[in-house]
């Protein structure tokens, strides 16, 4: 469109006051001037292919000078967003001849573009339409030729690619199996057919193939062995660019042979130098129904995730040269020979320089499961969750262990972080672990949080004695872990009961199942007389206690208020003033918030806190209790008895309160709101392992994430 043809035409000026549209063509292109009150607003162009540009001449600052843009003629007129007004509702306010509108019409049925079912000037909507998504079908149609293209420069995979994975993930397996019908062993480490010799072999029973002599394991009741496992497949491009291509594969070893089944679930390419200064862009596996074939985009709708990976040892260090990665090739190199999997993804998201010298301590020092766990517990914002200082010089530091014979016995049992935890604690405290204690503890995966409540008054060899005692006897089938759990709430209770918890008979029941339901009994009793009671003296003196041992939590209730409370006309969210509301509420609606100090120590921590959901014509008497993180994820909503009444009609009031809630945080906010996620999922992890399925279940339920 020739935009100094339309402003070298001069405006036609209405006659009528208004809202007026003057309609003139000055060769293909449509020009309908805008004007109110006879003050031009804006000159609407259209040219015969349906293409329109507005020339806005009304601006409000003197600052600012006449521009062209592409607004639709509908928001010219209205000053609205096109989602607001439409075309039609706008023309109906403005003024416009019959012979322009007669011109407007003999212009507007040669273009081509567009489905025309209105009179006068309503047709443009339609035009406008379908020009701009026949201008997005082009775009998308060349991005995506340009993509594949790009895609399919990617060199070809190594010839001995399949062999190697099947050597490498399969630790060089083979197997042979039973064909019932021709009552022969086919082995598929050399394809050849054995007849039954008539020794008695049983499935899985490790044997020798009388033709190739390769010890196999028997297969008699399977068709197919398969295992699924990724790999990374590091290749050079040309002078500019490389390629991590990820995979993920599938192994079978069948009678008819070996099987591998091979799915690009993403690549990222890496630059030596781009025009506008990317060193990498990700693209994920998007299945293309259209083309039956892989397309790779930025968009991740499937959701794909890297994992710990075989890395190909060929090409590593060509691939890495000279991009933001060659300080990793020579050591990922060394790792890819050694056939382990490794998150290398991962690895590489760390930029840290002490990352690199971490990884290669723990190397080459063969500290392999320490190796998986550490990059386990890194994250992608630099974040380390875990027992080593990652930013230690030498391995002593790292370690926090002086002691060499320690750290020896760290790799020579190929110890964790738990291991490593545990040890750690033998060096603070002057205190040793016997080897069966410890290879206990990390068995049963306690750390030291998990029995830091009785470390005071027992050695971890006196909790592991008891603990399979009471296995043995009250808690049968049971969990260690759950066991512990138990023993703690036990001693939680006893401690508010004001029991001596130094004493033995305390802290070490004989029968502690008996023991915590006494307890429990007990609190139950008590709860309800004082409950009966209503004495106001007491309850002061009960929050004064809390004020005591949780200093500063009120403060922080005071402090999140104006953040997190919020009303709608039929619900009102309320944070406490009070702990001892807290305690109030979770009384008065039967369920455990406010009974055990952990909410408390939450809150304290900024880990999550706790609000009332109320009705807003009832905003004193007990509802829900929800307990949420810093983001507004809630982790649980809480109502009657651990009931939820009404929940579905109450849960799109959560929502609108999340929205809210997004709009008011803070950047330490996100920040408390990230190490508050990793706290959770830790939780859970927790609860898996204790096999506490009511709690997870129930958890799960009421989970309601807030995006940051």
């Amino acid at each position: 469109m020739k935009r100094i043809t339309v402003t070298e035409m001069e405006p036609i000026k209405p006659v009528k006051t208004g809202e007026v549209i003057t309609i003139q063509r000055a060769g293909e292109i449509l020009i309908l001037d805008f004007w109110k009150n006879r003050s031009l607003i804006g000159r609407y162009c259209m040219d015969q292919n349906g293409n329109y540009k507005t020339y806005i001449t009304n601006i409000e600052k003197k600052s600012e000078q006449p521009k062209w843009c592409k607004i639709k003629l509908s928001v010219m007129i209205s000053g609205e967003s096109p989602y607001w007004m439409s075309l039609y509702s706008a023309l109906d306010k403005v003024v416009v001849s019959s012979k322009d509108a007669q011109l407007a019409k003999e212009f507007l049925g040669g273009i081509k573009t567009g489905y025309r079912k209105y009179e006068k000037l309503r047709d443009i909507d339609d035009i406008e339409s379908n020009y701009n998504q026949e201008k997005r079908i082009q775009y998308e149609t060349s991005r995506l030729l340009r993509l594949n293209q790009f895609m399919d420069a990617l060199p070809a995979i190594p010839d001995d690619f399949d062999s190697w994975i099947f050597e490498t993930a399969g630790a060089g397996a083979e197997y042979m199996f039973f064909d019932k019908q021709a009552e022969d062993w086919i082995c598929t480490a050399c394809s050849s057919r054995s007849a039954d010799s008539g020794i008695k072999i049983r499935h899985n029973d490790v044997v020798t193939c009388p033709a190739c002599g390769k010890t196999v394991q028997a297969k008699k009741r399977v068709r197919s062995v398969n295992k699924e496992t990724h790999c990374l497949l590091i290749q050079n491009i040309d002078t500019e660019k490389s390629v991590n291509r990820h995979f993920d594969i599938d192994l079978e070893w069948s009678g008819t042979g070996k099987r591998i089944t091979k799915s690009e679930s993403e690549r990222m390419v890496l630059y030596r130098q781009h025009p506008r200064g990317k060193t990498r862009e990700l693209f994920y596996n998007q299945y293309d129904r259209r083309s039956s074939r892989a397309l790779f985009d930025r968009n991740n709708p499937a959701n794909r995730r890297t994992f710990p990976v075989y890395l190909y040892p060929g090409g590593i260090e060509e691939g890495l040269r000279g991009t933001e990665f060659q300080r990793w090739g020579r050591l990922l190199k060394q790792m890819s020979e050694t056939s382990e999997k490794v998150h290398y993804a991962k690895l590489m998201t760390m930029r840290e320089p002490w990352v690199e010298r971490t990884v290669e301590y723990l190397y080459k020092g063969h500290f392999r499961k320490l190796l998986e766990d550490t990059l386990e517990n890194m994250y992608w914002w630099g974040g380390y969750v875990g027992p080593l200082n990652l930013r230690g010089d030498t391995i002593e530091e790292v370690f926090k262990i002086h002691d060499r014979q320690i750290i020896n016995r760290i790799r020579d049992c190929d110890g964790g972080e738990n291991t490593i935890a545990w040890m750690q604690w033998c060096g603070l405290t002057g205190k040793k672990l016997k080897q069966a204690t410890l290879e206990w503890l990390v068995k049963e995966k306690i750390k030291r949080s998990d029995i830091q409540f009785i470390l005071d008054r027992m050695m971890p060899e006196q909790v592991m004695n008891y603990v399979i005692r009471q296995q043995g006897s009250s808690y049968k089938n049971e969990k260690t872990h759950a066991v512990i759990s138990q023993w703690e709430d036990y001693l939680d209770m006893a401690s508010q009961q004001m029991k001596d918890t130094s004493d033995e008979m305390v802290y070490r029941p004989r029968e502690l199942k008996r023991r915590h339901d006494e307890m429990v009994e007990e609190i139950r009793k008590k709860e309800m007389a004082e409950a009966m009671k209503k004495d106001k003296k007491r309850r002061a003196e009960a929050e004064k206690r809390m004020r005591e041992k949780f200093p500063g939590a009120e403060e922080i209730l005071k402090e999140i208020r104006i953040k997190y409370e919020y009303q709608n006309e039929e619900y009102i969210m309320i944070v406490p003033k009070r702990l001892g509301e807290i305690i109030e509420d979770g009384n008065a609606l039967h369920h455990c918030a406010g009974a055990t100090d952990r909410y408390f120590d939450r809150i304290l921590s900024r880990e999550t806190y706790i609000c009332f959901l109320r009705r807003r014509n009832e905003p004193k008497m007990p509802y829900y209790t929800i307990e949420f993180e810093p983001s507004g994820t809630i982790r649980q909503h809480r109502g009657y008895l651990d009931e939820e009444p009404e929940i579905e009609r109450i849960r799109p009031f959560l929502k609108e309160w999340q929205a809210e809630v997004k709009k008011r945080l803070s950047s330490k906010d996100k920040d408390l709101a990230r190490i508050s996620a990793v706290k959770r999922k830790e939780n859970i992890e927790d609860l898996k392992k204790k096999n506490n399925i009511r709690v997870l279940n129930a958890l799960l339920e009421d989970f309601m994430e807030s995006a940051i």
